[in-house]
């Protein structure tokens, strides 16, 4: 008897669980309504005046940038913008392919790029990609300052830019705040950007992942490459996919630097900024640090890896090449995106 009733308990339960579910699905817009309501009449005090943020059924994020410049930039700036808001408008065409969303919901997303850092006094917002030149543009922040000597520009921002942290992003004094900011994020070819980090971490011993003695450096890449594909550096963020870091499906970022042309970009958010006064670092083959820029490594270390190791890198960074664009070495626009000639030089 004991037996039955708990079965009709475990039953009526069940049955009970399931009606809530049906309820909420089927009335999301009454739960939502509340927090809505409560959404609408956040407000607070900017330069003395009252501004109200009106959420927009809790998708719109607000993070908006009205480029009321745009006319005093220089002709080839106005072109990098466009080429620049062609590619965020192709990655995120690209997301929505896959079955991504390009949608920022205020109620329920919680997360941010994974290194968000904030440059109050120029109103940059920079979400920082390892090894797409993210050490290049922290050193920027610190020139802007006039520290021309520090060398540590990941670990301690010493003051010159601060990493922005979850409950800072969230809270809406800061979301007021950030919405006039310039918010940038760079990319690179994945393998490239692979490459680089083999060199910078493994080749240069800032972080020794196998041995060095008597191995050359390809045979060094083909032992790293074994541990990469048997995701034992999976959460080391410099050989992490980008699109699991930089969250570049929704956040709405206002301009790309690709590593391919940085150049071209840097200089946009330097006339975007107002920062135009202070020089922008080179890279470290410009500077003299390394004879060779990473591309000249290609055919020596990629081409040391077998048909199916390579296979299985292509696999750890699919979403990469898919989301972003990027050729393959194989291809002859490497390392260039496939939608490169997309890119007109009209304004």
């Amino acid at each position: 008897m004991y037996k039955t009733v708990h079965i009709v308990l475990v039953i009526a339960i069940l049955t009970l669980l399931f009606l809530l579910t049906m309820v909420v699905r089927d009335q999301p817009s009454a739960i939502l309504s509340i927090f809505s309501r409560a959404d609408s009449a956040v407000s607070t005090e900017v330069s003395g005046t009252e501004t109200s943020i009106q959420y927009d059924h809790l998708e719109q994020f607000y993070f908006t940038r009205n480029y009321s410049a745009y006319d005093t930039l220089s002709y080839a700036d106005k072109v990098s913008l466009k080429k620049s808001q062609a590619i965020i408008t192709q990655i995120k065409d690209n997301c929505r392919k896959m079955g991504f969303s390009t949608t920022w919901n205020l109620l329920t997303d919680f997360s941010k790029p994974r290194l968000l850092i904030a440059k109050s006094k120029n109103h940059i917002l920079y979400g920082s990609n390892p090894k797409t030149g993210s050490t290049s543009f922290k050193k920027f922040l610190f020139h802007l300052d006039g520290d021309f000597y520090s060398d540590n520009f990941s670990g301690n921002p010493r003051g010159h830019y601060e990493i922005v942290k979850e409950a800072t992003f969230f809270s809406s004094e800061n979301r007021i705040n950030f919405k006039d900011y310039v918010k940038i994020f760079s990319v690179r070819n994945p393998i490239t950007r692979l490459l680089s980090a083999f060199r910078n971490k493994q080749l240069r011993k800032n972080e020794i992942f196998v041995p060095t003695e008597g191995m050359s450096d390809r045979q060094q890449f083909v032992k790293l490459i074994k541990i990469l594909v048997s995701y034992r550096l999976r959460f080391d963020v410099h050989f992490m996919p980008q699109w699991e870091q930089m969250d570049f499906c929704r956040f709405p970022y206002d301009v790309l630097i690709q590593f391919e042309e940085a150049h071209r970009y840097t200089r946009l958010v330097q006339s975007l900024t107002n920062t135009t006064h202070t020089e922008y670092p080179g890279s470290r083959t410009e500077t003299g640090l390394d004879d060779h820029d990473t591309l000249f490594y290609v055919g020596e270390l990629w081409g040391a890896l077998s048909r199916d190791l390579k296979k299985q890198v292509y696999a750890i960074y699919e979403m990469d090449f898919k989301l972003l664009g990027y050729t393959k070495v194989w291809e002859p626009s490497f390392p260039m995106f496939h939608y490169q000639y997309l890119l007109t030089e009209n304004v």
